[in-house]
């Protein structure tokens, strides 16, 4: 397109070449001749010039326009959870739809459960008589993994087309497993357990198990996400403690050790975008106190901060657009209170959600827990008046309330 461009400009500026060579006088005034059309050339392209740099600075204040905007969020609260466990919705798609964990009164245990967008609530039942299942990875063609409890134990399962779990395979010789998150293609990231200790491991689509290798001074790795690139980050265990893991490339994938903050003991990971950007946290055993922290592709570990006046922060998922999600707490003697959700991203650093939700609220968001890449997140959240006898501040023992965040442009603000 460039090329045809430049060859019409060439063909309408040779034609007012011929043009100006019949008004001017050829033989008498040459040298005036040269100069002018030396002039004539040079005009269209110093027009160009001028339009380029007006385009480039239009893009540069379009870029910090955007960047000043501030994006804000409606709630809808998607279901009431009585009583449970703050991690109860793992994981969400680009539609929406979360997956997650819930213990109803009619059940004997928790059971895997997904929350559509439309609102409504569908159970995944534990199989071989089993008591408990849980759904904890969702892809945007709705295929869901996660684990089951049955007669000879924990196993990973995959839904099947008619809702009920498939299992998959495990490892030779292995006794459990668990499924914890699927790419759009349908590859799945987990692990499997049994004598010889716990392997990180992906499923193919087909459900063909292959084992992830170790860090050389580990024994025990854990998958625990997986992006469309079929790029796996987890954690395998070391003396000191757990430790951030990325296994990418194709199938010799090899461990890659994501390390630690500064002076920290233990890292651990729980998403990892299309990019190859990995989040998680660093922390130290002794202090009990943790960060956010990015692996920009997998690179050089970033400190993502905490929100004011707290000391420990999660991040716990990241979009393909690098916006990072998770919770910033109060850690005191071992006691973690005053839980917050947060959004950070690389133009406004962490950024605390029930400051950006557009309308007043009665609940307070504690965990923000998935990212879609549109922006929509799911948050978890309990009611502002509600409160524990012993820990007034303690979310473990309160009624558990989920939420999609919907974002809006607000330039006002």
């Amino acid at each position: 397109m460039t090329k045809i461009w430049h060859q019409r400009l060439d063909l309408q500026l040779q034609q007012f070449y011929a043009t100006a060579r019949l008004l001017l006088c050829v033989d008498q005034h040459l040298s005036l001749q040269r100069d002018i059309l030396s002039l004539l050339w040079q005009i269209p392209f110093r027009i160009i010039s001028v339009i380029l740099l007006c385009a480039g600075l239009a893009a540069v204040l379009a870029e910090h326009a955007k960047a000043a905007e501030i994006t804000t969020y409606i709630a809808t609260q998607v279901d009431i959870i009585p009583m449970g466990s703050k991690r109860i919705a793992r994981a969400m798609n680009d539609s929406g739809d979360i997956v997650g964990t819930v213990k109803r009164e009619d059940n004997r245990g928790p059971n895997g459960v997904i929350w559509k967008n439309g609102g409504q609530l569908e159970i995944i039942k534990s199989q071989g008589g089993g008591d408990y299942s849980t759904a904890s990875g969702i892809n945007n063609r709705l295929k869901i993994v996660g684990s089951t409890n049955t007669d000879t134990g924990m196993h990973a399962f995959r839904l099947g087309q008619n809702g009920e779990p498939v299992l998959l395979e495990m490892l030779p010789g292995d006794t459990g497993s668990a499924a914890l998150a699927i790419s759009g293609s349908g590859k799945v990231a987990g692990w499997s357990s049994g004598p010889t200790g716990v392997r990180a491991v992906i499923w193919s689509p087909a459900g063909e198990i292959l084992a992830l290798p170790a860090l050389s001074i580990s024994k025990s790795c854990r998958g625990l996400a997986i992006n469309d690139n079929g790029d796996v980050a987890g954690v395998c265990d070391i003396d000191s403690g757990p430790r951030a893991v990325l296994w990418s490339g194709g199938s010799d994938k090899t461990a890659l050790d994501l390390g630690t903050l500064p002076g920290d003991h233990w890292s651990e990971v729980l998403s990892i975008n299309n990019k190859g950007d990995v989040v998680g946290t660093s922390g130290d055993e002794e202090s009990n106190r943790y960060h956010a922290v990015l692996w920009p592709n997998g690179s050089a570990i970033k400190d993502l901060g905490t929100l004011p006046n707290q000391t420990s922060s999660k991040a716990l998922a990241i979009n393909n657009k690098g916006t990072v999600v998770g919770v910033s707490s109060y850690n005191s003697e071992g006691h973690t209170s005053e839980e917050r959700a947060f959004v950070w991203t690389n133009q406004r650093g962490m950024q605390d959600l029930n400051d950006l939700l557009l309308l007043s609220s009665g609940f307070v968001l504690s965990h923000a827990i998935a990212i879609s890449s549109h922006g929509i997140i799911a948050a978890i959240g309990h009611d502002k008046n509600a409160s524990h006898d012993s820990h007034p501040h303690d979310t473990h023992e309160l009624s558990l309330q989920i939420f999609r965040l919907n974002p809006q442009l607000d330039g006002s603000r």
